[in-house]
């Protein structure tokens, strides 16, 4: 069971004025417990792994939303930290409830549970490296409130001051290639290498997009309910866009909310091109294409990245017996050996999901291929 502190943004009551003025104080306070009441109720949700540098500040921050204080909560989701981050939160900043993972489940696993627990209409997912602005989480409610079909409303992520990128986009929502990778709207690759756009204003309409972005996004439960939580096979990177998909196939919407900005290191916990940052992309996308794409770009994609490890061990047996060396490749293929172990492990059940997602979409193909885009 989560381990729980004080209930969270408690209203102060205030007392009233002159006698005379008693009638009007009353009828203005219950005017705003109707607008209270009628307020959605959101809990923000952000995931904790050692996160003693990180924590602090993006709680700080979080402490200066501008919404309503009865009707928002903070659960601090701790997947068993070892570094004391999530007890120095608990006495820093006491207002926040915290839930206890006993091992460090990554985001799909670390998450499912409290987002089945909160209570309200929706749920708001941080990751640790962020650092909201106040009027973020109103702006997101705004925009899913003004649609029933709006599954999900996804923030505009820039990075912050100290960064060697800031004033530059980090995500805009994002969108989906022809090969069915993702890709951070505001975000190309040149040479290997993401460049990232300088915030011109270039993203500050309120528009639909094919996925959010785990780090910051506001999830409403019913279309949750619709289409199921995260995919647990996924340790972290791919799940925002798996369940992105799931929602599109079955009619929901997801929007991006430029006017929800948050501030996001990116990769501060898995350091982005890290091993366990390569591994988790190239492990997750082909069986989240397998399980969601059209299947021939799903065959396609997971044939490609068979034929590339076939070669490199080709590569790695040319070194061994010509100059008795690994050579260059045999990292390279160790790791792919890895990944395609764990699609042995995981494809039976990725394909029975599969069967039964297709049997329960509501839009035709067509309409998923038309979001693909060239890869700029």
């Amino acid at each position: 069971m989560a381990a729980r502190s004080p209930t969270v943004h408690r209203q102060q009551s205030r007392g009233t004025g002159a006698s005379g003025n008693q009638a009007a104080t009353d009828d203005g306070s219950r005017a705003k417990r109707r607008a209270h009441s009628s307020t959605p109720f959101v809990t923000v949700l952000p995931l904790n792994w050692n996160g003693n540098r990180l924590l602090p500040a993006c709680l700080r921050a979080l402490a200066a939303t501008d919404y309503p204080k009865d009707r928002w909560e903070t659960v601090v989701v701790d997947n068993a930290s070892t570094d004391g981050s999530l007890e120095g939160a608990m006495t820093e900043f006491s207002w926040i409830r915290v839930r206890r993972n006993p091992a460090n489940w990554g985001f799909a696993k670390g998450y499912n549970d409290a987002i089945a627990d909160a209570p309200g209409e929706y749920v708001a997912l941080l990751n640790l490296d962020t650092r909201v602005r106040p009027g973020w989480l109103r702006a997101l409610v705004a925009a899913a409130e003004a649609g029933a079909t709006i599954g999900a409303a996804t923030a505009k992520l820039i990075f912050p001051v100290e960064s060697p990128n800031a004033g530059r986009i980090q995500n805009a929502g994002g969108m989906v290639l022809r090969n069915g990778s993702g890709r951070d709207r505001g975000t190309r690759v040149e040479h290997g290498q993401a460049v990232h756009e300088d915030d011109r204003g270039q993203y500050d309409r309120l528009e639909e997009v094919f996925f959010f972005c785990g780090a910051g996004v506001l999830l409403r439960k019913a279309a949750l309910a619709d289409v199921g939580l995260f995919d647990e096979r996924y340790f972290m990177y791919y799940e925002d866009l798996d369940l992105s998909w799931r929602l599109r196939l079955r009619g929901w919407k997801v929007v991006y909310v430029p006017n929800a900005v948050i501030e996001h290191e990116h990769a501060a916990s898995s350091g982005e091109w890290s091993p366990l940052f390569t591994y988790s992309v190239e492990r997750n996308r082909p069986l989240m294409l397998l399980k969601l794409a059209p299947l021939p770009l799903a065959l396609q994609e997971t044939g490609h990245y068979l034929a590339d490890f076939v070669l490199n061990c080709a590569r790695v047996g040319w070194w061994a017996t010509t100059r008795r060396q690994r050579g260059p490749h045999a990292a390279r293929a160790k790791l792919q050996a890895k990944v395609i172990a764990s699609w042995a492990r995981d494809l039976p059940g990725v394909l029975v999901d599969r069967l039964m997602i297709q049997r329960g979409r509501r839009v035709p193909e067509s309409y998923i291929t038309a979001w693909m885009v060239e890869d700029a």
